[in-house]
């Protein structure tokens, strides 16, 4: 007789449900697993956008301050280094390292597949001083570091310039323009042309009651005026 779920036994039924079950277990644990993952990336992508911003924001403090200053994640050093004598960089690494207007912020948290680090570098690249107050171009690039085994490996960086008024009596500092230039290879190099790009530059100059602003090797290179009386 040919058998049918209303004829089959209860053991048989049993049975077959039996084995129906460790199925339905191992695609809840891979669900689960899944899910897990998920949540897991979301939560660290989050989080290293959440030190970008905490970065960024010291950063341009000290900038609107006119003080160079090292910080590591959220603490600011205060081990002395040999002074600096030059007062600004010709771009924003050298400005970083090897002037007293430099700002080194950093933030790193190694988490693997999704996690990494910010490193800001930069400071005052070029200044115009008139008998009040002072112009002042400040250049920085922000360097995604990506998640390893070994720590935060440096990724991509991009690049952006502020034009400050600075009073020259109160320090008090006006935001007056910012350029922005897009995400690059950190390394910058051209494999068209086999070599290594040059520094990203900038520099100010003051002609007759005109502020020139210039700034060259970006992707998209500046080159702008405006009248002030300094």
């Amino acid at each position: 007789m040919k058998q049918t779920p209303q004829n089959l036994s209860r053991g048989s039924r049993t049975a077959i449900a039996s084995t129906k079950k460790p199925h339905r277990r191992l695609l809840y644990i891979i669900l689960a697993a899944f899910l897990a993952i998920v949540t897991y990336l979301s939560a660290a992508s989050w989080e290293t956008e959440i030190l970008k911003k905490r970065a960024v924001g010291i950063w341009e403090h000290q900038m609107m301050e006119g003080k160079g200053a090292v910080w590591a994640d959220g603490v600011e050093e205060t081990q002395m280094e040999p002074p600096k004598l030059k007062e600004f960089g010709a771009y924003p690494m050298d400005a970083a390292l090897n002037s007293r207007s430099g700002i080194v912020v950093g933030y790193e948290k190694n988490i693997l597949l999704g996690g990494g680090g910010w490193a800001i570098y930069g400071g005052l690249i070029s200044r115009i001083d008139g008998e009040s107050s002072a112009m002042e171009l400040w250049g920085r690039e922000i360097i995604h570091c990506y998640a390893s085994l070994f720590g935060c490996a440096p990724g991509k960086t991009y690049y952006d310039f502020f034009l400050i008024r600075r009073d020259k009596i109160t320090n008090q500092a006006v935001l007056l323009n910012r350029w922005l230039e897009s995400w690059r290879d950190m390394t910058g190099y051209n494999p068209s042309e086999g070599r290594f790009a040059p520094e990203v530059e900038g520099s100010l100059s003051y002609r007759s009651g005109v502020l020139y602003v210039r700034i060259t090797h970006t992707t998209r290179s500046v080159a702008e005026s405006l009248r002030v009386d300094l």
